[in-house]
């Protein structure tokens, strides 16, 4: 009876140990960690599921507001959440924010570290609308430098069991450069 307890205080615990969303600078770019360094159960980008940011140009254009989407996919997908940042690499080997984020949906939060935005899912953000699938839209503003600007995306594919066991992660990378003038 005392295991049974414990265990129903770790599921408990778990669930609720990042109610606001993930916590940030955990998108795997620029040696960050991941959404695996809790839910590690099953291996990175998995092919029977996806992640995407939808509406991102070939190239951007300075100051441009674009609309984007992201998106994941799974059979079984039951709940789903992810971390997004737009960030430029500088020559002295530094990262900074590239653009900002606008959350068009109560269903999304900005999270800043260290100067950088982390645009993610709060607990309730985190339903899926339609079976296997989950999708968010926001806008990014494109900075006015015209540096190259790399996204990374971590999103995890949930069960939905309260746990931080049966997931499955996926992590994007996407650079894009300004329009050349």
């Amino acid at each position: 009876m005392r295991w049974t307890g414990l265990a129903a205080l770790l599921v408990a615990t778990a669930a609720g140990a990042y109610s606001d969303g993930p916590p940030p600078a955990h998108t795997g770019g620029f040696q960050e960690p991941t959404c695996l360094r809790c839910h590690a159960d099953n291996p990175v980008d998995d092919p029977l599921g996806a992640a995407t940011i939808l509406g991102l140009p070939e190239a951007f254009e300075p100051g441009k507001t674009y609309e984007l989407l992201v998106a994941i996919t799974r059979p079984g997908l039951l709940r789903a959440g992810f971390q997004l940042a737009a960030r430029s690499l500088n020559a002295d080997s530094s990262v900074t924010q590239a653009g900002t984020f606008r959350v068009t949906r109560p269903a999304l939060t900005v999270a800043r570290h260290e100067g950088i935005e982390y645009l993610q899912h709060p607990l309730d953000g985190s339903q899926v609308a339609r079976p296997d699938t989950a999708v968010w839209t926001l806008e990014w503003r494109a900075p006015l430098e015209t540096s190259t600007v790399t996204f990374h995306l971590a999103a995890n594919a949930t069960n939905d069991d309260a746990s931080e066991l049966g997931d499955f992660i996926y992590l994007v990378e996407r650079a894009i450069s300004a329009t050349r003038r």
